[in-house]
């Protein structure tokens, strides 16, 4: 009961649901998947938006998910990369509708989450020689955020935390991502980006009736 109390007086104050009052973006960038781990454990995340590499598109594994894992996403697309083709994407937050949507390379996938959330953790890996995934040119709500992830070469990894933003009153971030390599196309998830929505506040539990309750209370 204390802790229930002590997540409705932070709502009280503002610190983890939506305000009216414009909020300024603030980044940095994390070491290492243990950090982002640490930070955002699997019981805090709403959901995880992923591009990666796959099978060329074949159907039989996935380029495209969405849903509050990556193992098994609730809903996923095939999409066939290039090398050094950039491509424009949008991760969106209806709140009206509760509903995350991912469009990228002509495909739109849509996920109602059951957490609430407050940061974005963009996340770029490469695990091959002469590899790369870029995330530039991001813009949430129409601002900059003026910074990038950038993953480069063997077991290249940037992790980049996106928080002030009031993501609840629903939001929408847009940027480019670009994977590079030399050669045949790499399989098998050598290549990838994610955007982890979630909140690091420890408070934040797998108690979703509670965080149901105060959801359906509040926002």
């Amino acid at each position: 009961m204390t802790r229930i109390f002590r997540i409705l007086g932070l709502a009280m104050l503002g610190l983890i649901l939506p305000t009216s009052v414009a909020a300024t973006i603030v980044t940095s960038h994390l070491g290492s998947d243990e950090e982002l781990q640490d930070m955002l454990p699997e019981e805090s995340v709403a959901f995880i938006a992923e591009g990666r590499i796959g099978d060329g598109g074949s159907g039989e594994v996935y380029e495209l998910g969405l849903g509050q894992n990556t193992t098994a996403p609730d809903v996923t697309a095939q999409y066939a990369w290039e090398t050094s083709a950039t491509e424009e994407f949008t991760l969106s937050y209806d709140k009206v509708l509760n509903e995350a949507r991912l469009v990228l390379g002509g495909n739109t996938l849509s996920y109602s989450p059951d957490l609430l959330f407050v940061e974005i953790f963009l996340r770029a890996a490469a695990v091959g020689e002469n590899t790369s995934v870029s995330i530039s040119g991001l813009y949430l709500g129409g601002e900059s955020v003026a910074d990038s992830c950038v993953a480069t070469g063997a077991d290249g990894l940037d992790i980049l935390r996106i928080s002030g933003a009031a993501l609840l009153d629903g939001f929408t971030l847009t940027g480019e991502v670009t994977m590079t390599w030399s050669g045949s196309p790499p399989t098998g998830d050598q290549l990838s980006f994610q955007a982890r929505v979630g909140s690091p506040d420890p408070l934040v539990a797998t108690d979703t009736k509670t965080w149901g309750w105060i959801k359906s209370r509040y926002r």
